[in-house]
């Protein structure tokens, strides 16, 4: 909450500082730690934010194949898969 306050009193101005500084205080933190706070949760790119175990890369790439394109060409006697148009 200590982020917030400062920030908002910050950016917006609709909290008085004397109010942030004791949010300051209340959190035991410094103006120095908010911002560092600040740009690792507010600023940070989708691969600073989230750690993606690689254990699920099978999962996503079941997501993007088609799982029935193997089904509907096996089994029916092609040995190369037909092509549309003339």
């Amino acid at each position: 909450m200590a982020v917030r306050i400062y920030k908002r009193a910050q950016t917006v101005g609709d909290i008085p500082q004397s109010e942030a500084v004791q949010a300051l205080e209340k959190g035991a933190t410094s103006p120095e730690e908010i911002e560092a706070i600040y740009n690792l949760t507010s600023l940070a790119g989708f691969d600073e934010r989230f750690v993606i175990p690689p254990f699920s890369r099978e999962a996503a790439v079941e997501l993007v194949h088609l799982t029935h394109t193997p089904a509907e060409s096996s089994g029916m006697g092609f040995i190369h898969a037909p092509e549309r148009g003339l």
